[in-house]
């Protein structure tokens, strides 16, 4: 998966993180090469109210993972881009995103 670094059966004498999986290669980088700004998230599903055009809101994209700022972009009704305010390790495609304004869950996607 992305963001893997054990179990390769590879050594680089440094850490080596997969960072792409391609149709016949697998891709692999250093840690910073894991880390995005902006991810699309599409197969949306809104639990509570749509939120506004650029509105600014809290996206987890890991169970384990702390909330993350990201500003929201409607690319069509079925798509939408959230660019983050820091940095995020691995956003994995196929993973979910779920967005949040404060406590309240309005929903999410899979990541593209």
């Amino acid at each position: 998966t992305i963001g893997q670094r054990k179990g390769l059966g590879v050594t680089f004498g440094k850490p080596k993180y997969v960072v792409k999986i391609g149709p016949e290669d697998i891709i692999l980088g250093d840690n910073e090469d894991l880390l995005q700004y902006k991810i699309t998230v599409n197969q949306l599903f809104w639990a509570a109210e749509v939120p506004a055009e650029g509105e600014c809101l809290n996206v987890k994209l890991r169970y384990s993972a702390k909330e993350a700022a990201a500003e929201l972009h409607f690319n069509d009704s079925s798509s939408i881009e959230l660019t983050f305010k820091d940095p995020q390790r691995a956003p994995t495609p196929g993973q979910s995103a779920v967005i949040y304004r404060g406590n309240i869950v309005l929903g999410g996607g899979i990541i593209r």
